[in-house]
């Protein structure tokens, strides 16, 4: 006999519907129905493959502790997304250190500046689509495009290190990179 939906079941039950995969009106269904007969779990009322309830169950990955502090302020969560340090601004943007809840990895949350210009919201949509299209080492990946309360942003990989100009690296390291640089800008122009 299942038990009835307990705190777990539902917490399971609200982190399939931040990925999308059932809608809120599937789980109160299911809810009404397991208040009726408690033999079936909440979980295995809702349309779920045996994977995505896996997966759910699946105990998540220790966060590192700048995480779980930033964790404290509800306003730093930007859907499966946590906020933890502001790392540059630019013309169109602003980028984020970011911690992937669901994934367990760092990611650079890219914001768009200027919302409400629609202008620069279709390029900063074709950009992350024409930059999602690429596949080279040297060219940080796209992992989604998606709009947090109005503000546009992209998720993409988190490369760590130093800037060019800021690095303190002798002459052969310096051209190293620069090759490396001008290698991905010829496989992106071939694109």
């Amino acid at each position: 006999m299942a038990d009835r939906p307990s705190d777990l079941h539902f917490s399971l039950a609200r982190r399939a519907v931040e990925r999308g995969w059932v809608t809120r009106e599937q789980v109160e269904g299911a809810v009404l129905a397991c208040e009726k007969d408690p033999t079936v779990r909440l979980l295995d009322r809702l349309p779920l493959t045996p994977e995505q309830i896996r997966e759910l169950e699946r105990p998540a990955r220790a966060a590192p502790a700048e995480v779980e502090e930033a964790m404290r302020f509800p306003e730093r969560r930007v859907g499966r997304y946590w906020l933890v340090r502001h790392l540059k601004s630019g013309g169109m943007g602003s980028v984020h250190r970011a911690w992937d809840r669901d994934l367990g990895r760092w990611v650079a949350l890219k914001f768009l500046m200027k919302e409400e210009d629609e202008r620069a919201r279709a390029y900063f949509r074709r950009e992350a689509h024409v930059a999602a299209s690429l596949d080279h080492p040297n060219i940080a990946k796209i992992y989604e495009v998606g709009e947090h309360q109005g503000h546009p942003f992209i998720a993409m990989q988190l490369i760590d290190g130093e800037t060019l100009a800021t690095a303190t690296m002798k002459l052969d390291g310096k051209l190293d990179a620069a090759r490396r640089i001008a290698e991905a800008l010829r496989y992106a122009h071939s694109k």
